[in-house]
């Protein structure tokens, strides 16, 4: 793929992401709130803030070539609504497409790389990995899987959060035995 065609493949592909907000009350399109975060995070923008003042910073020409129809691009609150309620693998599938199809057809090397993150004494720590493969040459990522698993992560959660109740109650239990179980103090005035 040309050079000069990355960027509307990129717009084509990033439509094909299901827009998970309801139809009444959008501003902007969801495929161009997506390419202003790609473009904005390849600018070394790394926080909702800094994509949303990127945007704000970037000429009317290049706000439509993103795809937005208004003047003004996302405010920070409404990237981090579209973000949450964003379908991430829906996401991440449509950018491993468009990877793969941008890719030169001579580029055939692929590397895995895994991570699982460590506590503070080196233990891992359960649920939380990550493997990507990517294309050696242009350093995209082709696919990953892996992250937290949230569902284990509640149900631990959960059984901590009984545990320590279980605790507390125990513990207040003891101390109230324990303040029966002493003898009662006198007052020097009671003392003969």
């Amino acid at each position: 793929m040309k050079t000069s065609e990355l960027g509307a493949s990129l717009l084509h592909t990033l439509a094909q992401v299901p827009d998970p907000r309801a139809a009444r009350g959008r501003r902007h399109p969801l495929a161009a709130i997506l390419a202003l975060a790609v473009a904005a995070m390849l600018a070394d923008a790394r926080s909702l803030y800094a994509i949303a003042q990127w945007g704000r910073l970037q000429s009317a020409e290049t706000v439509r070539a993103l795809g937005f129809t208004r003047a003004k691009t996302p405010t920070v609150s409404t990237l981090h609504e579209v973000f949450k309620a964003l379908d991430v693998a829906a996401f991440e599938a449509a950018l491993a497409r468009w990877a793969q199809a941008a890719l030169a057809p001579s580029s055939r090397a692929i590397a895995l790389d895994g991570k699982a993150l460590r506590g503070i004494h080196g233990e891992e720590l359960p649920g939380v990995r990550l493997v990507a493969a990517y294309d050696v040459e242009t350093g995209l990522v082709l696919v990953q899987q892996g992250g937290q698993d949230h569902e284990r992560d509640h149900e631990r959660d959960h059984e901590r959060r009984h545990e320590r109740r279980h605790e507390r109650r125990h513990e207040r239990r003891h101390e109230r035995d324990e303040r029966d179980q002493r003898p009662a103090l006198r007052r020097p005035a009671d003392v003969q």
